[in-house]
């Protein structure tokens, strides 16, 4: 019995190295998500998509990691915020994805819901429709407010973005967003008038 307990100790994983600091831990749930451009049909799914089934050992490592980190005291704000906020695994991955199309240099314009199904793993039709679900009738996502749509009328060409309240909220571990930005006028005489008529 001794010598069984022995190998079992010997075969459990060596505990998870912490990440050096927030902005690596970030990027390395951002990498968790696949190429920006989509798997392009590589994952031998009928679907064409990635689905989270495979990737699932390599997410609960990035978690490990992820927690090992914020008990070393290194603080990962947007972690924080997720778990703040309440969100499961498939929230998480949908926010991560839309966050980090904000961050990117070709971003800006949105992701469809055949972008998102594929960072989240939601190969499998059933797994689209609740990824629809979530996105479009009750979804904590959309309660909270923390994604937005077009609402174009074809499904498939619908875009779906992060509010951009909460990006900076986000980024810095809050749970509430950000106040509305009030518009700049463009000419000096336009913030006058729009200055005198705030103080009014």
């Amino acid at each position: 019995v001794e010598r069984e307990v022995e190998m079992t100790e010997t075969r459990k994983d060596p505990a998870p190295a912490p990440f050096r600091d927030a902005s690596e831990c970030l990027e390395a749930w951002f990498a968790a998500l696949g190429p920006v451009t989509g798997s392009s049909g590589l994952s031998g799914h009928p679907s064409l998509l990635s689905p989270i089934a495979a990737r699932l050992p390599g997410l609960r490592l990035l978690a490990r990691r992820t927690r090992a980190t914020m008990a070393a005291g290194v603080p990962v704000p947007v972690v924080a915020a997720c778990d703040a906020l309440g969100l499961d695994l498939l929230d998480r991955l949908v926010l991560l994805t839309l966050l980090r199309e904000t961050m990117d240099v070709r971003g800006g314009r949105g992701l469809n819901l055949a972008q998102l199904c594929d960072a989240a793993g939601a190969a499998d039709w059933a797994q689209q429709d609740a990824l629809r679900e979530r996105l479009e009738a009750d979804g904590l996502l959309r309660r909270l407010q923390l994604v937005q749509s077009d609402l174009d009328p074809v499904a498939n060409e619908r875009s779906y973005r992060l509010d951009p309240r909460w990006k900076e909220a986000l980024l810095a571990g809050r749970t509430t967003p950000d106040a509305e930005p009030l518009p700049v006028p463009a000419t000096a005489a336009a913030r006058l008038q729009t200055a005198l008529h705030r103080a009014a």
